[in-house]
């Protein structure tokens, strides 16, 4: 392993100790810093060229699973090399320090119920009651092995040496005595080491699956000690002490909400955490989330919760969810699409997994926020300062809100020169407006069609388009019965789902928004243009800033549209300013790296 490797497993494996390693550095939380090598990267072959103890233990990897059954036993002793001055760094210089932060945990509550002392720093008392939990779910003749134990805290040396034992920084436990076999044991009974093991390799396993490596696997055996080393066990298994995190959400699609759910899981930093998404609805007419991403993804029914006719039906998709989201032990729940709370929350409370929740959509009422769950959420994300300000209505969750706007692929956002969309529709030299989104009555493209209608009939020299798929039928054949009815066919054009999302906004002049939506940021990273309508009040924007990033206004009026929009068509330099003004401020506030890191981090808080 090179040195950068090793540094980045000892970061991940002792956050609570470690800030991170700058590629020469350990950085500890404390301050002070440990240098692990000036500049090296050449890898380590073997103990003997290794500079310290605490690289050299890497030098030969810990052989993680059920490979133990070994007669004679292997040459090496993977982890049974320390670094005794690391683990005084974390764990206490002093028997005093260490005891300090010892603290004693229920060994086997329903099998045994004996309290041990074990040390909290880095959580390795809360490592060793998840392997408490587990081993007490073993049946009776496995749990033979490890309800008596040999102990766990003793500050002692290690048999006949004058370094301290591991048992002296409280991260050890060896396990029932009387099946335990130990070499030094038998040189001093045989006169050599006989290597054999009594211990069942689920007993191994189950350690393992928690950080804790096993002395069974060491040329210099000792089979009932277990000892918590999860750095060892990361640079065997590239996904050990990563966190999964479910994501909840409506379909793969590429409009906003999916969009940015493809921003965060692809942007979560790879040696700490995995996603897996799980969509309420099958694959629709876009796949360009799927080819991007690289994240692993599936679909479940989850039917409407508060549909009356789905009281019984809910419950069976709610545990076919769970037995998922068991299978794939996910450890923290990110709901990305609010109607979906309730499985949320019912998968949370279940499996003892903090829950975030994603407010994306504003005219929320408390009620209806409290009705969703929204206050037995662990943390609550709203993408704007009026959806936070509807959250801050609710009681318990001062403290649990977090704004956090969504973001642009600013280097894919940006403007083309050869303007796609206006070739294929043959537009010269006319205004073109544009709005994107879903097809559905809430997002009020009839009323955009009159106002295209009444500048048209004004005189105005500009064309007009709707990108979006189709989700109500009724509602786009009002839109379509219109624009035939009134001759705009030449005018107004009805382009359907479109993956060219980039080439669209590129082309257009203005994009007019009635119902919110991240395409706003898209489209002022790309220079154009923004009119947000009877959809929030100035001064409740958080980027669409009136007169100077955009133009914005609370009325639903259409007089009021329609005269928003003529200001437009009448004064060029305006939307040359707006465009300009709206790039700069996209640049700087709607970073994908700023929106993962921010969310990233409440993760961290909540699981740490």
């Amino acid at each position: 392993m090179t040195i950068d490797q090793i540094g980045r497993l000892l970061a991940r494996a002792y956050p609570q100790s470690v800030c991170n390693f700058d590629g020469k550095d350990l950085h500890w939380r404390d301050g002070s810093t440990l240098t692990l090598a000036d500049k090296q990267t050449e890898l380590l072959e073997n103990v003997d060229t290794t500079p310290s103890p605490l690289l050299a233990q890497f030098a030969v990897k810990y052989p993680l699973g059920p490979r133990h059954n070994i007669s004679p036993p292997q040459l090496y002793d993977p982890g049974r090399t320390r670094d005794i001055s690391f683990l005084k760094k974390m764990y206490g210089e002093t028997k005093a320090e260490v005891e300090a932060r010892l603290v004693q945990i229920s060994w086997m509550p329903r099998s045994r119920n004996k309290s041990i002392l074990i040390t909290s720093t880095n959580g390795v008392d809360r490592q060793l009651i998840k392997v408490s939990a587990e081993l007490d779910q073993l049946p009776r003749s496995l749990r033979k092995y490890v309800t008596k134990i040999g102990g766990t805290y003793n500050w002692r040396n290690i048999g006949e040496s004058d370094q301290l034992s591991p048992h002296a920084f409280g991260i050890a436990i060896d396990i029932n005595v009387a099946y335990g076999d130990y070499w030094l044991w038998d040189v001093k009974r045989v006169g050599k080491a006989a290597f054999r093991n009594r211990i069942p390799h689920e007993i191994v396993e189950i350690f393992e699956r928690h950080g804790f490596i096993w002395g069974g696997k060491w040329q210099h055996y000792d089979t009932m000690h277990f000892e918590y080393r999860p750095e060892l066990i990361m640079a065997s298994d590239e996904n050990y002490g990563k966190r999964k995190v479910l994501y909840l959400s409506r379909e793969p699609t590429s409009y906003g909400a999916e969009r940015q759910l493809s921003y965060l899981a692809e942007g979560l930093t790879e040696d700490r955490y995995i996603p897996f998404i799980l969509y309420s609805r099958p694959e629709s007419d876009s796949k360009d989330i799927l080819k991007r991403a690289n994240t692993a993804s599936s679909q479940m029914r989850m039917r409407p919760w508060k549909k009356t006719a789905n009281l019984f039906t809910r419950y069976l998709d709610a545990m076919r969810l769970l037995n998922v989201a068991r299978r794939e032990k996910v450890d923290l729940i990110h709901c990305s699409y609010q109607w979906l709370l309730p499985y949320a929350l019912f998968l949370s409370r279940r499996m003892r997994v903090p829950l975030v929740a994603h407010i994306r959509r504003p005219n929320n009422s408390p009620e209806k926020l409290a009705g969703l769950g929204c206050k037995e959420c662990d943390a609550v994300i709203a993408i704007s300062t009026r959806i936070k300000r509807e959250l801050l209505l609710l009681d318990n969750l001062y403290g649990k809100i977090h704004l956090i706007p969504d973001a642009v692929d600013l280097p894919s956002f940006n403007d083309s020169y050869e303007k796609p969309l206006r070739r294929e529709l043959d537009i010269h030299g006319e205004v073109l407006f544009g709005l994107v989104a879903r097809i559905y009555k809430n997002k009020r493209q009839l009323d955009y069609v009159k106002a295209a209608k009444q500048l048209l009939d004004l005189g105005y020299n500009a064309q007009f388009v709707l990108v979006g798929r189709i989700d109500d039928k009724q509602y786009f054949q009002q839109i379509e019965n219109f624009i035939v009815s009134n001759q705009l066919t030449e005018k107004v054009h009805i382009l359907g789902h479109r993956d060219d999302i980039v080439d669209v906004l590129s082309s257009l002049d203005v994009l007019v928004s009635l119902a919110g939506g991240s395409v706003m940021y898209e489209a002022m990273a790309i220079g154009r243009t923004v009119i947000s309508a009877g959809f929030t009040h100035p001064e409740n924007a958080t980027h669409l800033i009136n007169e100077f990033t955009g133009l914005v206004t609370e009325s639903r009026e259409l007089g009021d549209l329609v005269s928003i929009m003529e200001r437009t068509l009448k004064n060029p330099e305006l939307r040359s300013t707006l465009g300009q003004s709206a790039q700069a401020w996209a640049q700087s506030n709607f970073s994908i790296d700023s929106m993962v890191a921010k969310t990233q981090q409440i993760y961290d808080d909540l699981l740490r």
